[in-house]
């Protein structure tokens, strides 16, 4: 969910700078004498040199006159906002979970980031355990969901700022908790149902599988970029995540076809994808564009 919805606001994110905007002024101040021009009068300063309208005709204006490049070696301060505090308190719950996950599930959890990209992986996993009745299946999941939603909090704060006007984050927040689970849910069971129906078992089981391979592989990629994204301002992680989205999603289609290349039904796997896949993310757009726009 969070992959194709992040994909529509892609084309915003390229137009917009790769860098956080730049301050109205840095206030910087001049480490040294500075010499008292004529016709001038000089404040603490570099940018607010005080010039007068007739200069004098030998005057030559100074290059660091209303220059807005740090000194050399200095820090900007990252300015704090509501976002930034409530994003820390969330980050720091996902941190905790991660930490009781490679304390106590080192192995599971690293065989289920490797097993995207591994069939043998994959298949000593699948072989071992069943994995969605599992304890790393409910801290994956728990990762899963407030790393989901948190971007899509961080991505509508960026973009579409007027749709969390009037709300505090948290409650936005939990309402995209929600949606990210009813989305992974919802279409766990449809596809549970599309797979008796036509007698596609095998396939979707496998599918399923390698999708939550997918997710938990996605998240705890996406989890250092949001991080970044949110304390610099910078858009660049999010065409970062563009990439890594893009790589993964076909690693679990490669990897759910080839294991069963010669029962794959192209109809039937076409028809689930546009329904299941595709059909969802295009109503949720169509409804944030009429929010954003009303």
């Amino acid at each position: 969910m969070v992959g194709r919805l992040f994909f529509v606001l892609l084309p915003d994110i390229l137009m917009t700078k790769l860098m956080p905007a730049e301050s109205d002024s840095l206030n910087l101040f001049v480490n040294g004498p500075l010499r008292q021009l004529e016709g001038f009068t000089r404040t603490d300063t570099l940018n607010q040199w005080q010039i007068p309208q007739a200069a004098p005709e030998h005057y030559v204006p100074s290059i660091f006159v209303g220059h807005e490049l740090p000194a050399s070696g200095e820090v900007l301060p990252i300015v704090p906002n509501g976002l930034t505090n409530f994003g820390t308190g969330v980050f720091c719950f996902v941190l905790l979970v991660m930490a009781i996950v490679f304390v106590y599930q080192r192995r599971k959890i690293t065989l289920l980031l490797q097993s995207l990209f591994s069939k043998r992986v994959a298949g000593q996993l699948l072989r071992e355990s069943r994995i969605f009745t599992e304890r790393i299946y409910l801290y994956s999941m728990v990762i899963v969901l407030t790393v989901q939603a948190f971007f899509l909090l961080l991505l509508i704060d960026r973009f579409l700022p007027s749709l969390v006007q009037g709300h505090s984050y948290g409650s936005v927040f939990a309402l995209l908790v929600l949606l990210v689970a009813a989305d992974h849910y919802i279409k766990y069971f449809f596809s549970a149902g599309f797979a008796n129906l036509f007698d596609y078992q095998s396939l979707m089981n496998i599918f399923r599988v390698n999708k939550f391979f997918y997710i938990t592989f996605a998240s705890f990629t996406l989890f250092p970029l949001e991080t970044v994204a949110l304390y610099t301002g910078s858009n660049l992680p999010f065409l970062v995540y563009a990439a890594v989205f893009l790589v993964s999603y076909i690693f679990m289609i490669y990897n759910t076809i080839s294991l069963n290349w010669g029962k794959v039904n192209w109809l039937l796997f076409f028809l689930y994808f546009c329904t299941l896949e595709i059909l969802p993310y295009a109503v949720i757009l169509k409804f944030v564009i009429t929010l954003a726009v009303a």
